[in-house]
């Protein structure tokens, strides 16, 4: 059980780690698939990261705006209530 708990708290999906136990069942074989496993995880990760950075900075400009106020003149709204969606990142 703490294999799972430790490989969950990484991050990795239920998949990979059934793939990552399955693999672990015959200790003799070369280990990289499961570096195949952790590159990609990695990977989705750092794309996750970037996303969240994005978002960071939208939300940090979105509140730079933010002048109080009136609900009718709230730039935080009227960015959420665009329908280019040119406010959110992708």
């Amino acid at each position: 059980m703490s294999f799972i708990r430790q490989a969950r708290g990484l991050g990795f999906d239920i998949a990979d780690i059934r793939s990552l136990l399955a693999l672990g069942a015959d200790p003799e074989q070369d280990c990289g698939h499961v570096d195949q496993l952790a590159t990609g995880h990695l990977r989705a990760v750092e794309r996750k990261i970037k996303q969240l950075e994005q978002l960071r900075r939208e939300l940090n400009r979105m509140l730079s705006q933010c002048r109080g106020g009136r609900i009718a003149d709230c730039r935080i709204m009227e960015a959420l209530s665009d329908s280019t969606g040119s406010s959110a990142p992708q």
